[in-house]
């Protein structure tokens, strides 16, 4: 911090007179001995000048590790009793406040304090960021699909998932009856959706027409309802 951040100027704090003054004394108050700063903070000092008096011209000088900056005092008072500084470097800085009237050539000082400044900390990290929880269920749309006996069908699936990813389970039926299921692993679906052809190995006595029914899981847990589609066999 520049010393020429506090006001500089010559403290009248009244005529001068021929009655030698009554030294009180000079006592600081903040801050304490020893007191410690970060970089980042302003500093006020404050004292009490207990020598002030209306009949003298006097100078009050406030000193910064022994650079002295003079308070300027209205005529009739009262003189300066705090100063403001900051923010400082990292060190260790001393302070005082010296009383001057140089009619009678005699000065008042007051005691020496010191004080130490530090580099601020860091601010903290952000929090980490917490996604909202995931409720919503993906969709998945069993479609018409054809296959070959003692072949393969495609099982045509279209999905959604806002998070982009669903895995499968299929279910092929005859009437009631479960006659096959497939389950696949975790698939990417793009942002608008995405159709998916699953295979499945047709056993060779399967009727000629089938149903199969699809259902989709997100990695949250949530579940699509399932839908239903006509599946035709050849061959």
């Amino acid at each position: 911090m520049s010393i020429a951040a506090f006001a500089a100027g010559v403290l009248v704090c009244g005529a001068q007179g021929a009655t030698p003054p009554t030294y009180g004394g000079i006592t600081l108050l903040a801050p304490a001995d020893g007191a410690s700063f970060d970089t980042d903070q302003t500093i006020t000092f404050t004292w009490n000048n207990l020598d002030y008096r209306l009949d003298q011209v006097t100078q009050e000088q406030f000193l910064l590790n022994g650079q002295a900056t003079y308070l300027s005092c209205p005529a009739g008072g009262p003189c300066p009793q705090s100063a403001t500084g900051g923010p400082f470097s990292p060190g260790t800085y001393t302070w005082q406040v010296t009383w001057y009237d140089p009619a009678l050539g005699r000065a008042l000082d007051s005691e020496t304090r010191s004080f130490s400044v530090v580099s601020a900390p860091p601010p903290p990290p952000p929090p980490p960021s917490t996604s909202p929880a995931d409720t919503r269920s993906p969709l998945a749309k069993a479609l018409p699909s054809k296959g070959r006996r003692r072949g393969l069908a495609k099982l045509v699936v279209g999905t959604f998932d806002d998070s982009g990813w669903v895995r499968l389970t299929i279910q092929i039926r005859r009437l009631a009856k479960v006659v096959g299921t497939v389950r696949t692993g975790f698939k990417r679906a793009g942002p608008t959706g995405s159709v998916f052809f699953i295979p499945w190995r047709v056993p060779p006595s399967a009727p000629s027409r089938l149903r199969f029914c699809a259902r989709a899981y997100d990695r949250a847990g949530n579940t699509s309802k399932p839908t239903c589609a006509a599946l035709v066999l050849t061959g």
